[in-house]
């Protein structure tokens, strides 16, 4: 694991994953200010699920460890994604 490699690589592994969830943070807010985000969604929840569903160890997981496709990951998790943060139309 990268997080044994020394605290120089831990650093840098946790500071990608706090650059990662701000960015989230910020994709969430706007949402939820465009009206987009699904009505009485808690906006820190719907964070913390994007957050956990888009990082890259459930990448590594589905593509490597269960064989899917790139393709039908990105697929899978648009759909995911959508159902878990989109207002219906």
């Amino acid at each position: 694991m990268l997080t044994q490699a020394g605290p120089e690589v831990a650093q840098v592994l946790a500071d990608s994953q706090a650059e990662r969830l701000i960015g989230i943070t910020a994709f969430v807010t706007h949402l939820d200010d465009q009206g987009a985000l699904r009505p009485g969604a808690d906006t820190a929840l719907a964070t913390d699920a994007c957050w956990a569903l888009t990082g890259p160890q459930l990448f590594t997981q589905l593509t490597i460890g269960r064989g899917w496709p790139p393709g039908i990951y990105q697929d899978w998790l648009a759909g995911i994604l959508a159902a878990t943060l989109l207002a219906t139309p």
